[in-house]
């Protein structure tokens, strides 16, 4: 019985040999071909070479295509990743001021714990990159901004102190009434700041602790007049006795300390809690480490400032909160707390909100033509 393959051409019909056809020599049959394989033209068996070096490049072409795209993944995070660390270092940098001047004044730490627009007249100028400037930038505070004052005046203590005590000739030194003058300052400043910071003053609070002290201290005077008593020259006379000498480790550390937290502090609130509106844009938007998780549109929205503690707003440069409402003032979108300076970036969110990103581009295409 036959098995299925073809035998070599040329052999007998008892052997099972199989006569050539028209145009086929009888030597180009292939031993063991199965029965019904295609041949390509001339009698040979198709090639399989061809398809593994189609599935071979292919292979090669998926490697290579997930390499580069590997490759973009990875570059694009270093530079990411580079992005924010350089960003986070220069925001470090700046922010040494905060260790010894934490005051939010221009010139100092306004940028790092207030808020940035640009000057009158300068809006939507472009800088050396060619992009227009003029974005409004605030940064919330937490509650430690309140120890201000402590950290600035606690230097001063020290420095002067440690003054003292490296110069040898008392011909230089700074009087013992300088000295403690400034001990007693930077102690009614922490007292003050305990205060600040575990009490909120309002309008009738602070209403009344005026008047406290406005009577309490009539009455001293007063009293000193009808009794013939220098009563304030023996109180001065009794602080004076009371021995606050300090040295000048304890304030210096004290401020350190108070003062790198305050730095960091700052630094992790322009990361994390910044506020923008850009100089062409229709949005004031929350930026959380670079990223907008929250939007508020231009339009009919309301911008009402207020000051939970009057104390607050005095002593940390206008420290109050800002409250987003819509057009009628009963819904309120937002709530941005400790806002420093919270009454003019309110009035600067005000004025940008009369104003869409159409109006004012037309405004300054015109100044550019006229220019």
């Amino acid at each position: 019985m036959s098995d299925g393959r073809i035998p070599l051409s040329g052999g007998s019909g008892a052997s099972g040999g199989a006569t050539p056809g028209p145009g086929q020599s009888g030597g180009d049959i292939p031993v063991g071909l199965p029965i019904g394989a295609d041949l390509e033209p001339g009698g040979k068996p198709p090639d399989d070479d061809g398809v593994l070096d189609f599935a071979a490049d292919a292979a090669t072409g998926a490697a290579g295509f997930v390499a580069d795209k590997a490759t973009d993944a990875a570059s694009d995070a270093a530079k990411w990743t580079g992005g924010k660390l350089r960003r986070l270092v220069g925001l470090l940098l700046r922010g040494l001021v905060v260790v010894f001047l934490p005051i939010p004044v221009k010139g100092l730490a306004k940028q790092q714990l207030s808020y940035t627009s640009p000057p009158r007249g300068e809006s939507g100028k472009r800088d050396k990159r060619g992009e227009r400037g003029g974005a409004l930038r605030f940064v919330p505070q937490q509650p430690l901004v309140a120890t201000m004052h402590v950290i600035w005046i606690g230097w001063l203590v020290g420095a002067g102190t440690l003054y003292n005590h490296l110069v040898d000739d008392q011909n230089l030194h700074l009087s013992d009434s300088v000295i403690n003058g400034l001990e007693w300052v930077w102690i009614g400043a922490i007292c003050l700041t305990v205060l600040m910071m575990g009490l909120d003053f309002g309008r009738v609070a602070f209403g009344f602790l005026i008047a406290v002290t406005v009577v309490a201290v009539l009455s001293v005077l007063l009293y000193e007049q009808v009794g013939e008593v220098e009563l304030v020259k023996q109180v001065a006379e009794s602080l004076k006795k009371i021995d606050v000498e300090l040295g000048w480790g304890v304030p210096i550390i004290v401020s350190a300390v108070l003062g790198v937290s305050m730095m960091i502090s700052s630094t992790w609130q322009q990361l994390n809690d910044q506020w923008e509106v850009a100089h062409q844009g229709n949005f004031l938007e929350h930026e959380n480490f670079a990223a907008k998780d929250l939007t508020i549109q231009k339009g009919a929205k309301t911008f009402i400032h207020s000051w939970p503690c009057l104390v607050k707003r005095f002593l940390l440069f206008g420290y109050g909160e800002i409250e987003v409402r819509d057009s009628r003032g009963q819904t309120m979108i937002a709530e941005i707390k400790g806002v420093i300076g919270a009454y003019f970036v309110s009035n600067e969110l005000k004025k940008r909100f009369q104003t869409t990103d159409v109006e004012l581009a037309i405004v300054e295409e015109e100044e550019e033509e006229a220019i």
